[in-house]
């Protein structure tokens, strides 16, 4: 599981707050305003360049799993319409996100 996001205001608080803490043991995170640290050569960054595309790559979550396709989950336009008041995508995202992870849902202990 790759997760890779950056320094926005509009996402930053909110993702190490709500979606970090929530990851599987395992998973690596890159920080894309770190990216000049990052290792180009490495797995997790060769992973992102491939399925992250040239557009809606940040934030991003990338879900590798023995014997199934890699799924892609972009967090990027959800963002830019909570940034506008409708969380709903967000809140769609995020879900499917978790559900795909088979994490239990985070309101749902609330």
């Amino acid at each position: 599981m790759l997760f890779v996001y950056s320094n926005s205001p509009l996402w930053q608080s909110y993702i190490e707050e709500r979606i970090l803490p929530r990851l599987p043991h395992g998973s690596v995170v890159l920080n894309w305003s770190e990216r000049r640290r990052w290792r180009w050569w490495s797995l997790s960054a060769t992973v992102f360049q491939f399925f992250g595309g040239s557009r809606e790559f940040n934030p991003l979550a990338v879900v590798v799993r023995p014997l199934r396709w890699v799924r892609v989950f972009r967090f990027w336009r959800a963002f830019r319409d909570a940034k506008h008041g409708d969380r709903t995508a967000l809140h769609l995202v995020e879900t499917q996100f978790f559900e795909y992870l088979e994490i239990p849902d985070h309101d749902a202990a609330v």
